[in-house]
């Protein structure tokens, strides 16, 4: 879209609704001591992107053409990660890793065995395995969910063997959904964020239109509020 395309869009529903937008505006270029177009296009960011610094960096390099849905979760993911003593940065990460797997899915997304970050995967992965594994040995509750854990690290462990020795490069939606099967047990831990990072930056590329960025901007504007302010 052409800046004149842009400048040809307001159009007013009514008179009362311009001459409010123009009384308002006029208001605020006074008190600022600012033109009416630059409040206009200040009101207008606020409006599109969401409070939190970062949220509004990641929405801007979005929507500039500086970065792709997939990009942008990949870069979350990583900031997930970055939390202390094996824990993530936040707790709130799940629907980030929903969103993703709604993303796998619809794009039929496969891992590129052959990148190089195959084997960061796999340790993190790992990583995330022993995890499960201790919590399984560990596991003094409900039969039932005791043995629904050790089937989940034995699927964990096929998972796992499908990156080191298939050919044919596997779903990424088959591991992102086990993540979420296991989000009980390893849903705070930074490996899990690494593993989602590594995933979706080694799949093949995303499918994406308006109504998926719109989705990754709301998404990002609820779960930034546990972010909080550098």
């Amino acid at each position: 879209m052409s800046r004149n395309d842009l400048k040809k869009m307001i159009v007013f529903s009514s008179e009362t609704s311009k001459r409010i937008i123009e009384a308002a505006v006029t208001d605020y270029a006074a008190l600022d001591n600012r033109s009416g177009s630059a409040i206009i296009e200040q009101k207008l960011l606020e409006s599109f992107l969401p409070q939190q610094e970062d949220a509004q960096r990641y929405v801007k390099h979005l929507y500039s053409g500086a970065s792709d849905v997939q990009d942008i979760i990949v870069s979350v993911s990583q900031s997930y990660a970055a939390g202390v003593s094996w824990q993530a940065r936040w707790g709130n990460g799940k629907p980030l890793v929903e969103f993703a797997l709604e993303m796998c899915l619809q794009s039929a997304s496969r891992i590129n065995l052959k990148d190089e970050l195959i084997h960061h995967l796999m340790n993190s992965f790992d990583s995330l395995l022993r995890i499960l594994k201790c919590e399984e040995q560990e596991h003094s509750g409900d039969l039932l969910e005791r043995e629904n854990l050790a089937l989940s690290v034995k699927f964990g462990d096929e998972l796992y063997q499908l990156l080191d020795k298939e050919k044919t490069p596997p779903p990424t939606s088959s591991y992102v959904n086990f993540l979420i099967d296991v989000w009980d047990y390893v849903g705070n831990s930074t490996h899990t964020y690494r593993v989602l990072s590594d995933l979706i930056a080694i799949s093949s590329k995303w499918y994406e239109d308006a109504e998926i960025r719109v989705n990754l901007k709301e998404l990002l504007a609820v779960i930034s509020k546990k972010w909080g302010d550098k």
